[in-house]
């Protein structure tokens, strides 16, 4: 892999294209978004919130995996204000989960 490619897959990419994104978009240069700064807690507190969830998530799949013998073929999450369901599937079974 060129060094190109390693770099647009790293980190660190991300990084500088969001810090350019963040830039442009404070200056209203951006045609499909606007920075609300009073709503950025709110975000982050969303974000955070949905992280949790797919660790989670992550780990109710490893322990269906582990008891039920079975590689997971299906997988739904949803997210409400009040709650999360995991829905997880494999060949022979079909099991859900309310994650607090």
């Amino acid at each position: 892999m060129d060094s190109e490619v390693k770099y647009l897959l790293s980190l660190g990419a991300v990084r500088d294209r969001a810090k350019l994104v963040g830039e442009a978009a404070q200056a209203g240069k951006l045609s499909n978004f606007d920075v609300h700064e009073e709503r950025l807690g709110d975000v982050a507190e969303f974000v955070t919130s949905v992280i949790k969830v797919f660790q989670r998530v992550t780990f109710m799949i490893s322990k269906f995996q582990k008891a039920n013998g079975v590689i997971c073929s299906e997988i739904s999450v949803q997210i409400t204000s009040t709650r999360s369901r995991l829905m997880v599937g494999g060949s022979t079974s079909r099991s859900a989960m309310y994650l607090a």
